[in-house]
């Protein structure tokens, strides 16, 4: 098909979007028009529209299902697919990554905190979108480089507990047109995130800036995630945080064995202060905070938040019985050297799989 030809079978598509006369069927056309010429012009923001239309439409998990199904066959790729070991033993940890405000990086902190409780942890990581210092920004940083294929993932996890698998290799037509692109929450955001892990794990916490946590722990059971399915999110500053935060209005909603709960720490202190958490603007003077933190400097509000996000992945593992157990484990972890030890352990790892 040529340019004019696309743009005319999108814009016909759209007009049903915007007007609410669409099928589930056309959303699947649209992305799958837009995935077939990624060449087209403005590709990205023919894509930032339909998501952003259909976001404010309220459209429900059957099209995030569809556009997430469309995504995954066009780029062969299939989720939750290989087994390693007990997936009862795994968690994925992952996020939307929409902010309402741009913070320090809490879930990669987190993630390599709950390793050093012992966690195994699969954490699904790309460059910097909401945070100065995305995942695989302030990994490259801590020399530390994201497992490229499934070998170097499972590697990872036998000899470090924990790894970090780069998206972009998993669905590169789709990220290629997304590029993390779109700062807001879209249908995609229900499940796509959560999925990016190429092993089977039972386990998820997800960390959503939105609301309606009840759609996203229906859809992740659907695409094979069995044991525990733990949303996070918390209200802040007139948006969402899609992490928890040591402050009143942060929630994580459980879902397991059918039965659904919301979970509160005792350590959601109302009026505590969270500035330590907003970004300063200076990657580097954000990186000095978190390798304090690395370091063993457990006071502070950006401490505290990757502590209680340290806990919230071990409870969804089943290692703790409360939030509040696992932010104590969490803080022997950091002040006893452990996190400091797997930081630089995963770091000679690394280096090693450089020099082979």
């Amino acid at each position: 098909m040529r340019e004019h030809e696309v743009v005319s079978d999108l814009g016909m598509l759209l007009v049903r979007v915007i007007s609410g006369s669409y099928s589930i069927d056309d959303t699947a056309s649209y992305m799958e028009l837009l995935l077939e010429h990624p060449w087209l012009s403005h590709a990205g923001s023919y894509l930032a529209a339909f998501l952003a239309v259909l976001q404010t439409q309220d459209a429900g998990i059957e099209v995030a299902q569809v556009l997430i199904d469309v995504i995954f066959s066009h780029d062969a790729y299939e989720p939750l697919s290989h087994r390693y070991g007990d997936a009862d033993e795994l968690v994925c940890v992952a996020g939307s990554g929409k902010k309402s405000v741009k913070t320090l990086n809490i879930s990669t902190v987190a993630s390599l905190t709950a390793a050093a409780m012992g966690v195994k942890v699969v954490k699904p990581v790309s460059t910097g979108v909401t945070s100065l210092l995305g995942s695989s920004d302030l990994l490259r940083q801590l020399g530390i480089n994201p497992c490229a294929n499934l070998a170097e993932v499972t590697r990872s996890l036998d000899m470090a507990g924990i790894c970090f698998v780069a998206i972009e290799n998993l669905i590169p037509c789709f990220d290629g047109l997304y590029g993390g692109r779109q700062l807001t929450v879209s249908p995609l955001s229900y499940a796509l995130p959560a999925l990016m892990t190429p092993l089977r794990c039972s386990n998820v916490l997800y960390g959503f800036g939105g609301s309606h946590p009840e759609r996203l722990a229906t859809l992740l059971g659907r695409y094979g995630y069995a044991g525990r399915i733990s949303i996070v999110t918390t209200r802040w500053d007139n948006g969402y945080v899609d992490e928890l935060l040591p402050v009143r209005g942060s929630e994580m909603y459980v879902l397991q064995d059918g039965c659904a709960h919301v979970a509160r720490s005792a350590t959601h202190a109302a009026g505590a202060s969270v500035d330590g958490i907003r970004t300063s603007g200076d990657p580097e003077a954000d990186l000095r905070i978190i390798r304090e933190f690395i370091g063993g400097r457990i006071d502070g509000a950006y401490a505290a938040a990757v502590l209680l996000n340290a806990a919230a992945i071990a409870f969804t593992v089943g290692q703790t019985k409360t939030l509040e157990e696992g932010v104590e484990l969490a803080q022997r972890a950091v002040s006893s050297g452990q996190l400091a030890r797997k930081v630089e352990r995963m770091r000679l790892m690394h280096e090693q799989r450089g020099t082979q």
